[in-house]
C-alpha cells in the first residue's frame, strides 16, 4: 500500500473514530465528560500524526492550532465536570471560560502564523480588507450580544465581562480567519480548516446567546457544532494539502478580483444600513456605535489608499528597473549578454544584498505554467517560462521565498523581455542566413523533399519541382491533399491538417502513403501552420520519400526478431516477450526442446538435409502446440542450431507444462520426409521449467535449460523437468568439463584390457583396450560420465589419440598375433589426417598392421556427408592390413547396403542382445538372425558381456565365434595383460 492509501484509511479511521465518540457523547450523558475528552484527544492526535506525516515547511502554525484545540478540551472538561459531578447547574464563570477565551488568540496566532507564508507584498492589503470585514461583523456581535449583555441591570460585571470578551476573540479569529481564506490557495486541506474555524466562531455566538438568555443545556446543537469543529481541524491536518498552506505560492490576478471588491464594498456600507434600518424602525439605539465604526471604517479606507499608494511607488521604481533591463537585453548582441543583462536586473529588482542566484537555459520545452514557486533542497526557486516563437526555455530564480513572492509580476515581464530578446537575436542569425530570396528558392527547387502548400480547403496551392517522384506525372496543384493519399489513411491526413490549423498537438513526423501512377510511395509527414506568414498564407507540407527507408527497416527487424530459416522467433524475441509476460505475474512456463543426434545428421547427411529437418522440426512444434497455451501471437521460437523454446501459459485446472511438453516430444515420433535426405528418424529431448521453480525470466529460461541439459545426460528422447538437485548435477558436469582438459595433459588417465577370446577353446585372440580417468579427488570416472563431455568438448580427438598410441604401444610387447581393438568416435576419424596418424602410430610402435582393430560405429558409415573420402580413408587402412569393426552392431542406423560396400572385417553383438538370450527364445532367434546376417556377409562376430556359461554355449550354438565378457576375464592393467597372454595357461575356460 502506498502513502496515499496509508493517509486515506488513517482518514477514514480519524472519522468513524469521532463518530463513534460523538454518537456515545449524545447517547449516554453520564460520559459526557470522558467522550469529550476523547474527542479532543483525538483531535489533537490528528493533528499531530498530520504533521508528522505530511512535513510541512513551517510546523509553529500546525502546534498553535493544536495547542489550541487541546485548550477548547480543557475548557470543556471542566465545564462538564462542573456540570456532571460537581452539580453546577450553570457553570458560568467558571475556570473553563479562561480556557475558551485564550484558545482565540492561540488559534488566531496559528493562523497568522500560517498566512505569513504567503505573499507578503499583499499582507498589509489582505490584513486591512479582512479588518473591514470584521469591523462590520463586529457592528453585528455589538447589536445581539454585547449591547444587551451591558445593558442587563441582574448581570454581575464579571459576567459581562465574561460574556463580552467571547464576541471580541470571535471577531479577532474571524478577522484572521477572513485574511486566510482570501489570501491562500484553495485547497481540502484549506477548506476544511476554514469551514472548522467558521464552525466555533458560530457556536460561540449561539453559546453567547444562549448564556445571555439562560438557555445553553449541555448535549445540544451547541455541542454537535462545536464537534463539528474537532472533526474539520483534525481531518484539515491529516490531508496532504495541508503542507501547502505554508508553502510560497504565485501571486494570481484573481486575488485582487471582482468579489473581493464586492465583498469591501457592501461591508462599508453596512454600518450605515444598519443605521438607516434603525431610523426606519424608530428609534436610532447604536448611533454613537455606528458613528465610530464609520470613522474606523473611514481610516482602513485611507490606510488602504496608502498602501495603494506605496505599492505604486514601488512599482514605479520597478518600471524603471525594468525600463534599465529593457534597454541592456535590447542591446544584446548575443545570448551570453542576454543572460548577463538578466542576472543584473534581477539584483536591481532585489533589495540591496539580498543573496541570490539566476539561472537562464534555453532550448528546452517551455513549463506548463508560465510562473512557478519550486522547493528545492537549497530554498525555494522561482521559474519563469521562456516562451519565445524562436527561443524556448526558463529562467530560474534562487533566493529567499519573501524575496521570491515580491518579485514575482517582475520576473514574469523580465523572463518575456528576455525572451523577446533571445527571438530577435534568433531572427538577425536567421536574416544573417538568407542571403537573398533567390538563395532559398534555389534550395526549394533542387530539394529532394516534396514541399507543397496546403490552403484552408486541402488544396495544393504549391508544389515543388521534385513532386513528381512521390505523385508521379500528374501536376497535384489544384488537388486535395488527403484525396492524394492511400484510402486507409486520408481520414488521419485530413485530421492532422485540422489540428495542425487549430494549434494542438500533433506528432513531429508521420508516415502517409502516397497513391502515385506507379507503385504507392510511403512518405514521411512534417507539418507546419504559416498561415501568419504573409508570403506563404497556408500550411507547409513537407514529403520525403522514405519507401526504401522503410522496407529496409521493415527487414532488418524481420531479421533482427525472427529466425531467417525457419522463420520463428529468435533467441531475442523469445526472451523480450518472457520477460513481459513474467512481468505481468501470470504463471507461465518455458518448454526446451533439443534434438538428439542432430550433429550426426547434420555431419553425416549434408548442412542442406539438416536445414530442412530443421524446418521441417518447426513445422511439427507449432502445429503441436495447443493455442490454448500461446500467450503471444509466436509461442515457439527457435533459439539456437538445434533448440526450440515454447512459451506456455499455466491456467488453474491446467495440465501445466507437462501437456506441451509431451505433445513437443510426441511431435518427434514419425519419420521426417526431407526433399533431398528421404525419410530420417530424429528425437529430441525436452527440458521445461515454470515461473513456480524461478524469480525472474532469465532464471526460468537458465533453468530450462538445465532441465534440457540433464534430459540429454540421462538417456535423451525424454522430458525433464527442473528440479533443485540438478543443479548438482550440472555442477559436477561442468567441473568434469573444466578438469577434463587438463587431466589429458597431467597423465591422469590409463588404459586397461578385456581378452577376447574364441568362444570353443578359449584362447585369447586379442584385447580391447578401454580408457580409465583416475581423477586426483573423485577417484575412478566412468567412461560413460566424460566420454560424453569430451566428445561435445572437441577434447576426443586428443584423447582418442593419446588412447590409440597407449594401446599400439602396450600390443607390441605381446607375443604371438594378438591384437589390440582401439574404438574410434566419429569426431575422431573426421579429424583431419587420421590415417597418417594410425600409421605413424603403428611404425612408432613396431606394430603389424593386422594386430590392430579399429572399431567404429555404424553413424559413421550413414549419411552422404564425406562418405568418399571415409570410404578412401578406410579402404587405405584396409590395405595397409588394419582392420575395422563395428561397435555395437544392431543398436543403432543399422544398414546392410554400407555393410557390403564398406571394408568391414568384423561386428561386435551389443551386450544388450546377449543378456536375454537364455531366458528370451525370440531374444535368442534374432541374435541367431543377426550372427547368420553377418557370416553371410563374410563378417566375423564377437559377442559383448558374457557373464554365464550357458550364455556361451548358446552363443556357440549360434555359430558366434568370438567374445568377451566377465566370464573370462575383468579389465586389467597393461602388465597383467602382459601376464595374460605370455603365461603358459592362456588357454582358459
Amino acid at each position: 500500500m502506498g502513502e496515499r492509501g496509508v493517509t486515506r484509511w488513517i482518514m477514514v479511521g480519524y472519522c468513524l473514530a469521532l463518530l463513534v465518540i460523538g454518537m456515545l457523547y449524545f447517547a449516554v450523558p453520564s460520559g459526557h465528560m470522558v467522550f469529550s475528552v476523547a474527542e479532543c484527544a483525538v483531535a489533537v492526535a490528528a493533528i499531530l500524526v498530520g504533521v508528522a506525516r505530511n512535513r510541512p515547511r513551517r510546523r509553529a502554525p500546525w502546534i498553535l492550532i493544536a495547542t489550541a484545540v487541546a485548550m477548547f478540551g480543557c475548557g470543556d472538561l471542566i465545564n462538564t465536570y462542573l456540570t456532571d459531578v460537581a452539580g453546577v447547574a450553570d457553570p458560568f464563570p467558571s475556570p473553563a471560560d479562561v480556557f475558551f477565551l485564550a484558545l482565540c488568540p492561540v488559534l488566531a496566532a496559528g493562523m497568522a502564523s500560517m498566512v505569513r507564508s504567503g505573499a507578503t507584498g499583499r499582507d498589509r492589503a489582505a490584513l486591512l480588507d479582512a479588518f473591514t470585514v470584521t469591523s462590520s461583523l463586529g457592528l453585528l456581535a455589538w447589536i445581539f450580544l454585547i449591547g444587551p449583555l451591558l445593558s442587563a441591570p441582574d448581570t454581575p460585571a464579571v459576567e459581562k465581562a465574561i460574556a463580552i470578551a467571547y464576541p471580541l476573540s470571535d471577531i479577532l479569529m474571524i478577522t484572521v480567519l477572513i485574511r486566510m481564506a482570501t489570501s491562500q490557495r484553495r485547497s481540502p486541506s484549506l477548506t476544511l480548516i476554514v469551514t472548522g474555524i467558521g464552525m466555533l466562531f458560530v457556536s460561540d455566538v449561539l453559546y453567547g446567546v444562549a448564556q445571555l438568555n439562560d438557555a445553553y443545556q449541555m448535549g445540544g446543537v451547541v455541542d454537535l457544532m462545536y464537534q463539528y469543529c474537532y472533526y474539520a481541524i483534525g481531518l484539515a491536518a491529516l490531508h496532504p494539502s495541508m503542507a501547502d498552506l505554508t508553502e510560497p505560492r504565485v501571486l494570481r490576478p484573481d486575488q485582487v478580483g471582482g468579489r473581493r471588491v464586492a465583498m469591501l464594498g457592501l461591508a462599508s456600507l453596512f454600518p450605515p444600513a444598519v443605521l438607516i434600518v434603525e431610523e426606519l424602525t424608530g428609534e436610532v439605539h447604536d448611533g454613537a456605535v455606528i458613528g465610530v465604526l464609520c470613522a474606523v471604517l473611514f481610516g482602513l479606507v485611507v490606510a488602504r489608499l496608502s498602501g495603494v499608494v506605496a505599492v505604486q511607488r514601488r512599482s514605479v521604481a520597478r518600471e524603471r528597473g525594468m525600463r534599465r533591463a529593457g534597454a541592456a537585453l535590447l542591446a544584446a548582441g548575443g545570448a551570453d549578454e542576454v543572460v548577463a543583462a538578466v542576472r543584473a536586473a534581477v539584483a536591481d529588482l532585489l533589495p540591496p544584498d539580498t543573496p541570490h542566484r539566476v539561472e537562464v537555459e534555453t532550448g528546452t520545452p517551455v513549463p506548463e505554467d508560465g510562473l512557478r514557486m519550486l522547493r528545492t533542497g537549497d530554498g525555494y526557486v522561482l521559474r519563469c517560462a521562456l516562451a519565445g516563437r524562436r527561443v524556448t526555455g526558463r529562467i530560474d530564480i534562487g533566493a529567499a521565498d519573501t524575496a521570491l513572492i515580491s518579485l514575482q509580476e517582475a520576473a514574469q515581464v523580465l523572463a518575456g523581455q528576455a525572451a523577446l530578446a533571445l527571438d530577435g537575436l534568433a531572427a538577425n542569425a536567421e536574416i544573417v542566413q538568407r542571403e537573398s530570396e533567390t538563395y532559398f528558392r534555389t534550395l526549394v527547387l533542387n530539394a529532394s523533399d516534396v514541399i507543397v502548400i496546403v490552403g484552408d480547403d486541402n488544396r495544393i496551392r504549391y508544389a515543388s519541382p521534385s513532386a513528381t517522384a512521390v505523385f508521379g506525372d500528374r501536376d497535384p496543384v489544384g488537388a486535395a491533399l488527403p484525396e492524394l493519399v492511400d484510402p486507409p489513411s486520408r481520414d488521419a491526413a485530413s485530421a492532422l491538417l485540422d489540428a495542425v490549423r487549430a494549434g494542438t498537438e500533433v506528432p513531429e513526423l508521420t508516415d502517409w502513403t502516397m497513391t502515385g501512377t506507379g507503385e504507392p510511395a510511403q512518405v514521411e509527414v512534417a507539418c507546419r501552420d504559416l498561415r501568419h506568414e504573409p508570403t506563404v498564407a497556408g500550411v507547409v507540407v513537407t514529403l520525403r520519400d522514405v519507401t526504401e527507408h522503410r522496407r529496409l527497416e521493415r527487414e532488418l527487424l524481420h531479421r533482427a526478431y525472427f529466425d531467417d530459416l525457419t522463420g520463428l522467433p529468435n533467441r531475442a524475441l523469445f526472451t523480450s516477450r518472457l520477460e513481459k509476460t513474467v512481468e505481468t505475474g501470470r504463471p507461465v512456463g518455458v518448454v526446451l526442446v533439443g534434438l538428439d543426434g542432430f550433429k550426426v545428421i547434420n555431419d553425416t547427411m549434408g548442412h542442406d538435409a539438416g536445414d530442412e529437418l530443421l524446418v521441417s522440426v518447426a513445422r511439427r512444434l507449432v502445429a503441436a502446440v495447443s493455442p490454448r497455451h500461446a500467450v503471444a501471437q509466436h509461442a515457439v521460437a527457435r533459439i539456437g542450431g538445434d533448440e526450440f523454446a515454447v512459451l506456455v501459459e499455466l491456467e488453474s485446472g491446467d495440465d501445466g507444462v507437462e501437456g506441451p511438453a509431451e505433445r513437443a516430444l510426441a511431435a518427434f515420433g514419425p519419420p521426417f520426409r526431407l526433399p533431398t535426405a528421404g525419410v530420417v528418424t530424429c528425437h529430441a529431448s525436452v527440458g521445461t521449467a515454470t515461473t513456480a521453480e524461478a524469480g525472474d525470466s532469465a532464471q526460468l529460461l537458465g533453468r530450462a535449460d538445465i532441465a534440457l541439459a540433464m534430459a540429454k545426460t540421462s538417456g535423451k528422447g525424454r522430458v525433464c523437468r527442473y528440479e533443485a538437485t540438478l543443479h548438482t548435477r550440472i555442477l559436477e558436469r561442468l567441473q568434469l568439463h573444466a578438469a577434463l582438459d587438463q587431466a589429458i595433459t597431467n597423465g591422469e588417465f590409463r588404459l586397461v584390457f578385456q581378452p577376447v577370446v574364441a568362444l570353443d577353446t578359449g584362447r585369447t585372440c586379442g584385447f580391447e583396450a578401454l580408457v580409465r580417468w583416475l581423477h586426483p579427488s573423485r577417484g575412478t570416472v566412468p567412461p560413460l560420465d566424460f566420454i560424453g563431455i569430451a566428445e561435445e568438448s572437441g577434447l576426443i580427438v586428443q584423447l582418442g589419440e593419446w588412447v590409440l598410441r597407449s594401446a599400439v604401444a602396450a600390443a607390441a610387447q605381446w607375443p604371438g598375433p594378438t591384437y589390440v581393438a582401439v574404438n574410434v568416435s566419429p569426431r575422431q576419424f573426421r579429424a583431419p589426417g587420421f590415417v597418417g596418424l594410425v600409421q605413424r602410430a603403428l611404425a612408432d610402435a613396431g606394430l603389424a598392421a593386422d594386430r590392430l582393430v579399429l572399431e567404429i560405429t555404424e553413424s559413421l558409415l550413414l549419411g552422404d556427408r564425406d562418405q568418399d573420402r571415409i570410404r578412401s580413408e578406410l579402404d587405405a587402412l584396409h590395405r595397409s592390413g588394419v582392420r575395422i569393426a563395428i561397435d555395437d552392431f544392431g543398436t543403432g542406423y543399422s544398414s546392410l547396403s554400407y555393410l557390403h560396400q564398406m571394408p568391414v572385417d568384423l561386428v561386435k553383438l551389443d551386450k544388450s542382445f546377449v543378456d536375454t538370450i537364455t531366458t528370451s527364445p525370440s531374444q535368442y532367434d534374432l541374435v541367431k538372425g543377426i550372427i547368420g546376417l553377418a557370416h553371410t556377409l563374410r563378417l566375423a562376430v564377437v559377442a559383448e558381456g558374457i557373464e554365464t556359461e550357458d550364455d556361451r554355449k548358446l552363443l556357440i550354438g549360434a555359430a558366434c565365434e568370438f567374445g568377451q565378457g566377465f566370464l573370462f576375464a575383468r579389465p586389467m592393467a597393461a602388465a597383467d595383460a602382459l601376464t595374460w597372454v605370455t603365461a603358459a595357461g592362456s588357454l582358459r575356460r
